[in-house]
């Protein structure tokens, strides 16, 4: 089940204070015909407190989130950099250190990313393979990285979680070029050193 963009940027569009993240609150979008909701803003006192988690806990929250399915790279930093810029820290355990991403060839990037997908497969957590016809690497959760996932969730309001898989599942269909026009029709900041013409 997928959830629109219209849906996914509505509170997006409207203009949040800048520096003012949100667990995003919305409801199903008119390009979502797929009946369901996106997720909820998570319930104050809800979040996990001093217990910030690591970088590399959200990459693999976000490969987990594809069930299975691998992520090419498009889907995962473009992901992770959403949940950067629309998670509220404070209820979500979003760590200070979180993905830095600056406007790169293709939209927000962060190499991080993929050293913590490296970090995670060596771990056991994660597996990355070749794609068989293309020159890029894809990403997904092993069965040990998926229970970690599980465990990982239970510390987390479950606004988030929810906002986690719909951002994935808003993805994983999704071509590189309808990503990258997406982002940067949302956030056109990040089309400052683009050489995409798609």
């Amino acid at each position: 089940m997928g959830y629109g963009w219209t849906a996914l940027c509505s509170q997006v569009k409207l203009g949040l204070p800048r520096g003012r993240r949100e667990v995003l609150s919305f409801s199903r979008g008119a390009d979502d015909q797929s009946g369901g909701t996106g997720p909820c803003k998570a319930p104050r006192g809800e979040g996990v407190g001093d217990t910030l988690l690591r970088r590399k806990d959200w990459c693999l929250l976000v490969l987990a989130a594809a069930q299975g399915a691998p992520l090419q790279p498009v889907q995962l930093q473009k992901s992770l950099f959403l949940i950067g810029e629309n998670v509220k820290p404070v209820e979500s355990g979003l760590s200070v250190n979180f993905y830095a991403f600056e406007p790169y060839d293709y939209g927000p990037f962060d190499s991080n990313v993929y050293a913590d997908a490296e970090e995670l497969q060596r771990e056991g957590l994660a597996y990355i393979t070749q794609h068989p016809h293309r020159s890029y690497r894809q990403y997904a959760a092993t069965n040990l990285g998926l229970q970690r996932a599980n465990e990982i969730e239970s510390r987390l309001p479950a606004g988030v979680c929810e906002y986690v898989r719909s951002v994935v599942q808003w993805a994983l269909p999704r071509s590189f070029n309808e990503i990258v026009r997406t982002i940067y029709r949302q956030y056109p900041a990040q089309r400052a050193r683009s050489v995409f013409n798609g």
